[in-house]
């Protein structure tokens, strides 16, 4: 057993992963992108919203939100959505190589 996630058009809870390929949407939604994490990965996916939406006619993305990628060694890296939708990543401590801090 594993996790995934899907970047899709439409509203939240539209799509949701398939059980072998891609994801299942309802509706008009359209999947962007699944991908699919076994445990074999040791890799957790995390956030602390259910959904952001991105609206392209006021270029703003609500909820704002932090997306944690961390491995199964204990470093993380995070993705910040502000609302404006920019993305600002960085890595607490023990930080990964390559990103700025927390």
């Amino acid at each position: 057993m594993g996790s995934c996630y899907v970047i899709h058009t439409g509203s939240a809870g539209a799509c949701d992963c398939g059980s072998d390929g891609p994801a299942v949407c309802q509706g008009t939604a359209r999947e962007i992108k699944t991908v699919a994490l076994s445990d074999a990965d040791r890799v957790r996916v995390s956030a602390n919203v259910g959904s952001v939406l991105f609206d392209p006619m006021h270029g703003t993305s609500t909820p704002t939100g932090t997306v944690r990628v961390i491995g199964a060694n204990g470093r993380e890296v995070r993705h910040i959505i502000n609302i404006m939708g920019r993305v600002r990543t960085c890595s607490p401590a023990p930080s990964v190589p390559g990103y700025r801090a927390c």
